[in-house]
């Protein structure tokens, strides 16, 4: 296994598929999403593993924002990561960020969390940014960070692609 700069994964079928290929079909699906990280952030990563538990579907896949792939991904998108202090959540040709992205994903994980993220997406995305901004601002400061991004257990490496 490869992870960030690497492009390639083993998956627990023991084959070798491109991660570039394996984004290209994700985002060709219309019910699936990439949710780029801050791998080094201690509250995404803990993020990450919640939205792991709670998808049954196994739709949601992950890409840290260190990888070269999600930097290209980002740029392809005009959405500049350098006064961004957001996740990137891709599905098919849309982006979302801040806490759009959170919500939008969240609508596909187990109840009562899908309910309330769509009761979340009532409120304008001015007042859900505000929260959001002020969250990620300080994630480092009250949750940590890491030297390193994580790399998946074999049980995550389906989902969490680098």
């Amino acid at each position: 296994m490869r992870s960030n700069t690497g492009e390639t994964i083993n998956t627990d079928l023991n084959t070798e598929v491109s991660i570039e290929n394996r984004v290209e079909k994700i985002l060709a699906d219309p019910n699936s999403f990439l949710i780029l990280f801050d791998g080094v952030c201690n509250l995404c990563n803990s993020s990450v593993d919640f939205i792991i538990s709670r998808n049954a579907k196994q739709n949601i896949y992950f890409l840290t924002l260190q990888s070269e792939l999600a930097q290209r991904l980002t740029r392809e998108r005009n959405i500049d990561l350098e006064h961004l202090s957001s996740i990137v959540v891709l599905q098919g040709k849309a982006s979302y960020v801040r806490s759009t992205g959170v919500l939008k994903a969240s609508l596909h994980l187990q109840q009562p969390w899908a309910f309330l993220a769509r009761i979340g997406l009532v409120f304008p995305a001015f007042i859900r940014d505000g929260v959001y901004r002020l969250v990620a601002r300080s994630r480092y400061t009250f949750f940590g960070k890491k030297d390193a991004c994580r790399l998946p257990t074999q049980q995550e490496a389906m989902q969490l692609l680098g």
